[in-house]
C-alpha cells in the first residue's frame, strides 16, 4: 500500500499539532469539551508546562500501621481518613501538585462487599480535597482478575465495573481520572473507554513494564502509546514497573509514538527482601537524576511509585523549578497500525509504504467458498501464513459475498483468534458501522479501517465509529470524493497521519 504524496500533503495535520496549538490545524481540539480546571492543567495537558505528582500510598499508609496483608487499603480512607490525609498533605508540603486518591482497588471485585463503591471512592477523594491539593487524580487500578481469553472476566463486565468507579470518582470532585499500572492493554482500553463514557475529566493511562520492556502479556511501549493516545487518553504514563535508570528505554519509546504528553512514575529502584522486609535501593538524589533525563526527552509530568516517599517528592519539585519548562517532545507524525505485540509504521511523507496482504484472495475460490461456509480456522490460517510476507493482514469479506449477520459473527471470530495468535496488525473492511464497532472495540491493538466494497455512503458511516475508537481510516482514492472524505474525517478530530488512500 502507498500513498501518493500530494495527497496525503493535503491531510497530514498532526495531532500532536493540534493539541499543542489548536489554532494552527483544521482538527478539533482534542481538549475540548473537558472540565480542566485550570489554565495550568490545561498547558500541561498540552505538554507546555511540567507537573509534579505525589509517591507511593501503600508504603506510607503501612508505616502508619494501616494496610497491612490481608487488609484491603482502599478501606483506610473510610476508617482512618486523618492518616490518610496526612500521607497527602506530606508530599504536598514536599512539592507535589497532584495527589493520587487512596482508591487503586475500589472497584466492586477488589472491595467484595466490605463497602461500596461509591462509599470508598467519595472517602478517598474527601481525603486527597481535605489535604489541599490543587490537583486530586482519581485512581483506577486493574480489576484484579484476568479478562478474557485468559481469565474470566468478559471486557464488557470490565467497561461496566470501570464506568462505576469513574463515575465516583468524578462525581466526588476529582480533578483527573488517573487508571494505573495495567498489564493488560485491553483491560486499560476498557477502563479508558470507560472514563471517558462517565465524566468529562481528562484521563491519564498508565501501564506497567517487565525488564524485557513490555507489558506482562508482550505489548511494546510504542503500541501502548500509539493505540491509547490514539483512543482519547490525555496522558500517557508508565508507573510502578522498575526503577528510573531501567525505565529510560521504554520512555523513549513513549515520548516518540504517544500523541499526547507523557507522565513517569518509576519505583525507587527494584524491590528485594533485606530481613524480611521489603527495600529498594535507589536514593532520591538518584531517583531525580535518572528523571531529569526524562524530562531532557520530553517528559513533562513526574512522580513515584512503590518505595518512593516525600523525600523524593521534594527532589522531584526542586527539579521542575530548576527546569521552568518542558523540553521539546520528539513525537513523529506516522500512520501507526497495531496488534497488542507488533506495529506496522509509515511516514509516508518520507516516502514510506506499507504492505497490506488479504487474507480473503478474491482470485482463491477454495478460500472463498471456505468463508461462504463460516470457516473461520480457513481465513486464520490464511492470515499466519502471511507472516513476514507483508507488515498488515486485511480481513475483507465482500469478495465471498458474505455480509450481514454472517459477516459479523464469522469476522468476530477471526479477531479473536488472531489476538491470541498473530502479531500482525489488521485490516479491516465491512460496510456496516455495527459490525465495525463490534470489532474495534475490544480489540487489543490499533486497526486501519475502510469499506469493504469503497461506497461514499458507508465510509461516511464508518467515520464516526473510526474516531470513537480510535482507527486508522483507509479512504478510496478518488479525486474531489476522496479529498471530501478526507476533510469530513478530519472534522470529526481524525488527523491526518491516520488518513490513508488507496485505490
Amino acid at each position: 500500500m502507498s500513498a501518493s504524496s500530494d495527497r496525503y500533503e493535503a491531510s497530514s495535520y498532526s495531532a500532536w499539532d493540534a493539541l499543542r496549538d489548536p489554532a494552527s490545524s483544521p482538527l478539533p481540539d482534542p481538549l475540548e469539551g473537558l472540565t480542566i480546571k485550570d489554565e495550568h492543567l490545561e498547558r500541561v495537558l498540552r505538554g507546555q508546562d511540567l507537573l509534579v505528582q505525589d509517591g507511593a500510598m501503600g508504603t506510607q499508609l503501612q508505616a502508619h500501621g494501616l494496610a497491612q496483608s490481608g487488609q484491603i487499603p482502599d478501606l483506610a480512607s473510610i476508617s482512618d481518613p486523618e492518616i490518610v490525609t496526612l500521607v497527602h498533605k506530606k508530599y504536598l508540603e514536599a512539592g507535589a501538585e497532584m495527589v493520587t486518591t487512596n482508591s487503586f482497588g475500589a472497584n466492586e471485585i477488589k472491595l467484595a462487599g466490605t463497602a461500596s463503591v461509591d462509599e470508598a471512592c467519595a472517602a478517598a477523594v474527601a481525603c486527597a480535597k481535605a489535604s489541599g491539593a490543587r490537583y486530586v487524580a482519581g485512581s483506577i487500578g486493574p480489576l484484579g482478575k484476568l479478562l478474557e481469553p485468559y481469565g474470566e472476566v468478559p471486557f464488557e463486565r470490565a467497561y461496566e465495573l470501570f464506568f462505576q468507579q469513574a463515575r465516583a470518582l468524578a462525581e466526588a470532585g476529582a480533578d483527573v481520572i488517573a487508571i494505573e499500572t495495567m498489564t493488560d492493554l485491553r483491560e486499560a482500553k476498557a477502563a479508558l473507554l470507560a472514563a471517558r463514557a462517565a465524566c468529562r475529566l481528562p484521563v491519564f493511562a498508565s501501564m506497567t513494564y517487565t525488564e524485557k520492556g513490555r507489558t506482562l502479556f508482550g505489548t511494546p511501549p510504542a503500541v501502548v502509546a500509539a493505540t491509547l493516545s490514539s483512543l482519547g487518553a490525555n496522558v500517557v504514563c508508565v508507573n510502578c514497573s522498575l526503577g528510573p535508570r531501567e525505565l529510560l528505554p521504554i520512555v523513549h519509546e513513549l515520548v516518540a509514538a504517544s500523541r499526547c504528553p507523557v507522565a513517569v512514575r518509576p519505583n525507587a529502584g527494584m524491590p528485594r527482601l533485606e530481613d524480611g522486609k521489603t527495600v529498594y535501593d535507589v536514593t532520591p538524589d538518584e531517583f531525580a537524576q535518572v528523571m531529569e533525563q526524562m524530562l531532557d526527552i520530553g517528559v513533562n509530568i513526574m512522580g513515584g511509585c512503590c518505595g518512593t516517599d516525600p523525600s523524593f517528592t521534594e527532589k522531584l519539585a526542586e527539579l521542575a523549578a530548576r527546569k521552568e519548562a518542558p523540553a521539546p517532545r520528539p513525537y513523529l507524525p506516522a500512520l501507526r497500525i497495531c496488534a497488542a505485540q507488533g506495529m506496522a509504521q509509515a511516514d509516508f511523507r518520507a516516502g514510506d509504504e506499507l504492505e497490506i496482504a488479504f487474507a480473503v484472495d478474491s482470485d482463491d475460490e477454495d478460500v472463498l467458498d471456505d468463508v461462504r461456509e463460516g470457516d473461520a480456522d480457513s481465513v486464520v490460517d490464511e492470515a499466519m501464513d502471511l507472516r513476514g510476507e507483508a507488515d498488515v493482514v486485511e480481513l475483507n469479506l465482500a469478495p465471498a459475498g458474505v455480509t450481514g449477520e454472517d459477516e459479523r459473527e464469522l469476522l468476530e471470530e477471526v479477531v479473536a483468534e488472531l489476538e491470541e495468535t498473530s502479531p500482525m496488525p489488521l485490516s479491516l473492511r465491512t460496510d456496516d458501522p455495527e459490525t465495525l464497532e463490534a470489532l474495534v472495540r475490544a480489540i487489543a491493538g490499533k486497526p486501519l479501517v475502510g469499506t469493504a466494497q469503497g461506497g461514499a455512503a458507508a465510509l461516511e458511516q464508518l467515520l464516526p465509529v473510526a474516531k470513537r475508537y480510535g482507527c486508522a481510516i483507509a479512504i478510496p482514492a478518488a479525486g474531489d470524493a476522496a479529498q471530501h472524505a478526507a476533510e469530513r474525517a478530519m472534522e470529526l478530530g481524525i488527523p491526518g497521519e491516520d488518513i490513508v488512500f488507496r485505490g
